[in-house]
């Protein structure tokens, strides 16, 4: 009656389609974020000529590049904050109970993941959009520091990677002893 909660890493694994679901999401928002950073690119390299820069266009591109740094921030923030906020309840449910596992809840772990996921997508797009209109305006040519706006996509595809979810680093998730970056 009152034996302690199985271990967490003893219950058993998620599924391989559950795994793969989330990694397909997780590929599509890298790949997502890598074609805009790719197209950007291209169309800087290749445009015919750089017009004559606009001063409206260089003041919007510096109240967008501040409001980039700000929402990163923020979101990045908030996206740590509810994705381990709403981790907690199930990895209290799973440690108060012997027979709950994470895999019951398998649905609040995906919202809580593609939240995550989302608030770092953000302002990655936000990034990479002044960056593709400073290239379209061509005022990044004669203001290169611009390009400091694809930091935030490229800190966003770097996490996604690194917090690649696989088996292991799912059960790793609700462990206690053992923090990692993944949670």
């Amino acid at each position: 009656m009152n034996e302690p909660a199985a271990e967490l890493s003893d219950r058993e694994p998620f599924s391989e389609e559950d795994i793969r679901g989330m990694q397909i999401l997780n590929a599509a928002f890298i790949a997502g974020l890598l074609m805009f950073v790719g197209v950007t690119i291209f169309l800087y390299f290749t445009a015919a000529e750089p017009k004559v820069p606009q001063g409206k266009m260089k003041q919007a591109l510096e109240h967008l590049s501040i409001a980039n740094a700000v929402v990163f921030i923020l979101s990045s923030a908030a996206g740590f904050f509810i994705f381990r906020s709403r981790l907690a309840p199930i990895a209290k449910a799973c440690s108060d109970s012997p027979h709950a596992s994470p895999i019951d809840f398998l649905g609040e772990l995906r919202g809580a993941f593609i939240l995550r996921l989302a608030m770092l997508e953000g302002p990655g797009l936000l990034g990479t959009v002044v960056c593709f209109l400073g290239v379209t305006g061509s005022e990044i040519h004669d203001h290169p520091i611009y390009w400091l706006n694809l930091l935030s996509p490229i800190a966003a595809i770097t996490f996604m990677g690194v917090t690649f979810p696989t088996q292991e680093k799912l059960s790793r998730l609700f462990l206690d002893d053992e923090r990692s970056l993944y949670r």
